[in-house]
């Protein structure tokens, strides 16, 4: 089967957690990551995800926090092997 050119192709696994460091859940962000650059263009998802969740802990008050980050082959094994429960 053959990919589309805007299928994701990098994941992200960020934890939630209160503002008393007690987990509330796992979730998953699936991203394209493209550009003539492929590490300059990871960053920029990378930097603008960071942003994103800093500017959600800020309004929410939970701690957000990359747990796992990597292709989507990648995370698809982690959370297989894991055990992890994404919400």
């Amino acid at each position: 089967m053959t990919k589309k050119f805007n299928s994701p192709n990098y994941s992200f696994i960020i934890e939630t957690k209160t503002g008393k460091g007690e987990h509330l859940n796992y979730w998953r962000v699936d991203q394209v990551v493209a550009g003539q650059n492929h590490d300059q263009a990871l960053r920029r998802v990378e930097n603008q995800l960071a942003q994103h969740l800093n500017g959600l802990s800020k309004r929410t008050g939970l701690v957000l926090f990359l747990t796992f980050a990597g292709t989507v082959e990648t995370i698809d094994t982690i959370i297989k092997g894991s055990g992890y429960e994404i919400s």
